[in-house]
């Protein structure tokens, strides 16, 4: 059958949303709670650090923060404030898979009014703190081992007053979570993730195909083909080559670096042969690896023909080797 370039319009949209908040805070019902008129206490964050966790070296990785504790009382009702964990296994592949989740909290900080500073305003009190993400785990019970690049550790904050009440994210009104002003330290989550410098695979590769010839008398790409990889953030890459080695249809690639593991993004081609266009993706389960620190060369796996654009053609897989020129 032949194939036939469909040449169509590509439409990219990018959105930004900005969001400026301006208010006084002696206009607001600082304190309204759930469906009642209970006033209680909350806090705030005023300054928190990057949330994310080395998946590769845990030990590095901390969840940080600076708080602000709001009450009636000039923060003087506040007894403690304790923070919860949970584990979340994001990444079962297959049905019957291990859930390596940690659904029952453990008590990973617990800080009391002692520890807490006035702050420059002298208005509300305020606390700095540090939780190790090495330690959570271990408080946890998580096997490293069984973590994967999107997993989470969820936390949960909860103040306690010296009359013996509890406020948490389960009885604070959506008057307090909702708001961007307020930015509650009631619940957060830190995501299991391999950071990787932008500078790292990028330029000039040459690509070896290692497995996947496609009807047409065609590769993938053309083994020995020379391509430009340009990142597009922290582990995003992609490079433009010709697709399909006896055609060199003008296509785009684009693939993420995930914790030693390349993972291909689906794309779907204006290359057709009847209807609809030829596409690609990845293998659940079945991806290339790279080694983080030596971009000298890496591989990519995937399925061609996911779609076929009418041509009659079984998926199939693809294995590519990158070597940097």
């Amino acid at each position: 059958m032949k194939l036939n370039k469909n040449i169509l319009k590509s439409f990219v949209a990018a959105t930004a949303l900005l969001f400026a908040v301006s208010c006084d805070t002696d206009n607001k019902n600082e304190f309204q709670q759930g469906g009642t008129s209970e006033i209680g206490a909350y806090a705030r964050i005023t300054d928190i650090g990057d949330t994310g966790i080395n998946l590769l070296d845990p030990s590095i990785s901390s969840f940080a923060a600076n708080i602000e504790f709001v009450d009636d009382a000039g923060g003087t009702s506040i007894n403690k404030y304790e923070i919860f964990a949970t584990f979340r296994d994001n990444t079962i592949l297959n049905e019957g898979d291990p859930n390596y989740s940690v659904t029952e909290e453990v008590k990973v900080g617990s800080w009391t009014s002692d520890d807490a500073a006035w702050g420059s305003n002298e208005k509300y009190a305020t606390l700095d703190f540090s939780i190790a993400a090495s330690d959570v785990i271990s408080a946890l019970g998580v096997d490293v081992a069984n973590i994967s690049a999107n997993d989470q550790i969820a936390y949960r904050g909860e103040i306690s007053l010296t009359d013996g009440r509890t406020f948490s994210l389960a009885n604070t009104g959506k008057s307090i979570t909702s708001e961007l002003f307020y930015n509650d330290a009631f619940a957060w989550n830190s995501t299991f993730a391999c950071p990787q410098s932008a500078e790292t695979f990028v330029g000039a590769y040459t690509v070896t195909v290692e497995q996947g010839v496609t009807p047409f008398s065609s590769t993938f790409i053309a083994d020995g083909a020379t391509v430009d990889i340009v990142a597009t953030g922290g582990t995003s890459r992609k490079f433009d080559f010709g697709f399909l080695s006896a055609y060199g249809f003008a296509q785009t690639f684009f693939f993420d670096l995930v914790c030693e593991e390349t993972i291909v993004n689906a794309v779907e081609t204006n290359v057709v042969c009847t209807t609809g266009g030829i596409s690609w993706g990845p293998i659940k389960g079945d991806n290339g690896v790279y080694d983080p620190a030596d971009d000298a060369s890496f591989t990519v796996i995937l399925n061609n023909f996911v779609k076929d654009g009418g041509c009659g053609v079984d998926k199939h897989k693809v294995t590519l080797t990158f070597t940097k020129n």
